[in-house]
């Protein structure tokens, strides 16, 4: 790995790394939300085990040292998280109605 692509993965590592916070702070915010409501509450029946917002942290987790190796396949890590967070969720719509 050359100078360059070591600056463009700490660059890349650095500005993702603030998605995994926020990911984990979301998280978080969820079971704090959760936790007031209590568990047979509109809005725990409507997240559930919230495993979109679990499986984003852990892929922005994993992504962030596998820039450092695979740059294309990190970058493809960050594009299948926000495709994934662009896809609807039906447990939501489904608890709306």
């Amino acid at each position: 790995m050359g100078r360059r692509e070591l600056q463009c993965s700490l660059a890349d590592s650095a500005l993702r790394s603030d998605a995994a916070l926020a990911g984990i702070v979301y998280f978080i915010l969820t079971k704090a939300r959760i936790a007031h409501h209590g568990a047979s509450s509109r809005l725990a029946t409507s997240i559930g085990k919230d495993r979109k917002g679990l499986a984003s942290v852990i892929i922005y987790v994993v992504a962030i040292p596998l820039a450092f190796v695979w740059p294309k396949a990190a970058y493809g890590c960050y594009i299948f998280v926000a495709v994934m967070w662009l896809l609807p969720d039906r447990r939501i719509e489904k608890s709306a109605k």
